[in-house]
C-alpha cells in the first residue's frame, strides 16, 4: 500500500508506542494533525478506544515512512559520524593544552613571585 501525503494537509504525525496516550492524540487531533501512533496491544486487549483504533489505522498507512525517516537517518549518521568524532577529539585537545599551557603560565608566575621578582613579594626588614 503506498501512502501519498496531500501537501494541503498537516501532515501524520507519525511515532512510537511511546505517544500512545488519548490526550496526546486529541491533543494533535486539535492542532489538525492525523494521528499515525503505533498502539500497544496484546492478544489478551484489544483496542477499544475510537481515537486510539483510528491513530491504529494510520500507522498501518504511514508506518512505513518512519523507517524510511529512520533508515535515511542512520546512514547520514554513519557517513559523516567520523568528522563529529574527529571535532570532538580536537577540541578536547585544544582543551588540553590550553589548561596545561595556564598551568605552566601560573607556575612562572608563581615562581616569579616566591622568588622576589614579582610586585607583591614581601620585602626583607632591615
Amino acid at each position: 500500500m503506498n501512502a501519498e501525503i496531500n501537501p494541503l494537509r498537516q501532515p501524520p504525525f507519525i511515532a512510537d508506542k511511546g505517544y500512545d496516550a488519548v490526550d496526546i492524540i486529541e491533543s494533535l487531533l486539535n492542532r489538525g494533525f492525523e494521528p499515525a501512533i503505533r498502539i500497544k496491544e496484546s492478544m489478551r486487549m484489544s483496542i477499544r478506544h475510537p481515537l486510539r483504533k483510528l491513530s491504529n489505522e494510520n500507522w498501518k498507512r504511514y508506518g512505513k515512512m518512519r523507517y524510511r525517516v529512520e533508515q535515511l537517518f542512520g546512514s547520514i549518521k554513519q557517513k559523516i559520524g567520523s568528522s563529529f568524532k574527529l571535532l570532538r577529539e580536537v577540541w578536547n585537545f585544544w582543551l588540553l593544552a590550553t589548561y596545561y599551557f595556564l598551568l605552566f603560565l601560573s607556575g612562572i608566575l608563581h615562581y616569579g613571585y616566591a622568588k622576589g621578582y614579582g610586585k607583591f613579594s614581601e620585602q626583607p626588614h632591615s
